[in-house]
């Protein structure tokens, strides 16, 4: 099978390779908060530009009506230059779900602001006692208000999408970021991400029709789409490390020529590889098989992308983690990715339930 890319997909990645080699996209861990979100806002207003975050969108509503193959192309692109992670937020997860959800009068008001790069939604859906869990939330929906509490929800949106105990069972409900009842309280992720806690006490909010059918898709396809991005990540990495081994010296010769060095750079260029191959695997898997090859890919791409990562960081010494150094700031990244809906033990837990569900319906 020729997995070439596509010409289309070429310009595509080379549309995003151009972007992000033109900006500095990682942030120094530390950097002055404010100005880390000065210089998020630029490099959105300018990603904007290049009309990428209206890739994945009907073409009715302004986009291009870009596919998983598309999305996965430009995440692992955005991976390279450490860049992926509003993208992954705001389109991927965000934007993908209120036109998967939500009626044509929802649709119609929030993503042509979307697609122009004005406008951003969050999902807001973590809860500290429910970990991966979709439909464990606690947060519940009584009289069209929201009461209850959710983490790790990306900042900077207009508008939440809230995962809620409705009337008739989990449900999808949009609050207003501004509403009456709403208290944020911001803080950062390891890799610099701007999150916020949200407090909800009697937040009116609206029903998106598609509720949790629509999640699961998208969750699942977000789940490539992080792989994508970490593939891109490890890449950048291993390409970095050799680099830098072939001209560190000791003892008068590049390190790179050292016969141990050579066999763990051997054994991180076999792992990169195969995440590439999974990667492949759950995107062509038929749909009886799609849960268990994404929960697959997920798993295994998370635990060889930290591994790398701590390899290539050990090949550079102490600068490996400087703020200086983009290989410390792509681990960082990697680290959330991996936790991504999901950690590499909740992705293998996973696949096993679905390899059995699918070994007794065979």
């Amino acid at each position: 099978m020729d997995f070439t890319l596509s010409a289309d997909h070429e310009v595509l990645k080379a549309l995003v390779e151009r972007f992000v080699s033109d900006r500095r996209m990682f942030t120094a861990g530390g950097a002055d908060p404010d100005s880390r979100s000065d210089q998020a806002a630029r490099s959105w207003a300018l990603l904007a530009q290049t009309g990428l975050p209206g890739l994945p969108f009907d073409e009715a509503l302004g986009g291009s009506g870009g596919g998983e193959e598309e999305i996965a192309t430009v995440m692992e692109a955005l991976g390279r230059g450490v860049a992926g992670e509003t993208f992954l937020d705001r389109i991927v997860v965000a934007g993908r779900l209120i036109e998967a959800a939500g009626t044509e009068a929802q649709r119609s008001c929030w993503i042509p602001g979307i697609v122009d790069g004005t406008i951003h939604l969050a999902l807001a859906h973590a809860e500290h006692a429910t970990r991966f869990d979709l439909a464990g939330c606690r947060t519940r929906l009584v009289d069209g208000h929201l009461t209850g509490s959710k983490t790790c929800v990306p900042g900077g949106a207009a508008a939440y999408i809230v995962t809620a105990i409705g009337p008739n069972g989990p449900g999808l409900f949009l609050a207003s970021a501004d509403a009456p009842g709403l208290e944020h309280h911001a803080y950062t992720l390891v890799d610099a991400s701007p999150v916020t806690e949200l407090q909800l006490s009697g937040v009116p909010a609206e029903e998106l029709p598609g509720g949790f059918t629509s999640l699961e898709t998208i969750v699942q396809s977000a789940r490539v789409a992080a792989c994508a991005e970490m593939l891109g990540l490890m890449d950048m990495m291993l390409d970095t490390t050799l680099d830098h081994v072939r001209q560190r010296s000791q003892f008068g010769v590049p390190i790179g020529s050292f016969q141990a060095i050579q066999h763990r750079l051997a054994n991180i260029y076999v792992s990169a590889d195969l995440s590439r191959s999974h990667l492949y695997r759950c995107m062509l898997a038929p749909a009886s098989q799609r849960v268990s090859a994404v929960a697959a890919a997920k798993s295994y791409i998370s635990t060889a992308a930290i591994h790398l990562g701590e390899e290539c960081i050990q090949f550079h010494g102490g600068m490996g983690v400087s703020d200086e150094m983009a290989i410390g700031h792509a681990h960082k990244r990697v680290l959330v990715l991996a936790n991504f809906f999901g950690n590499a033990d909740y992705e293998l837990a996973r696949y096993n339930r679905a390899a059995s569900c699918s070994a007794i319906t065979g």
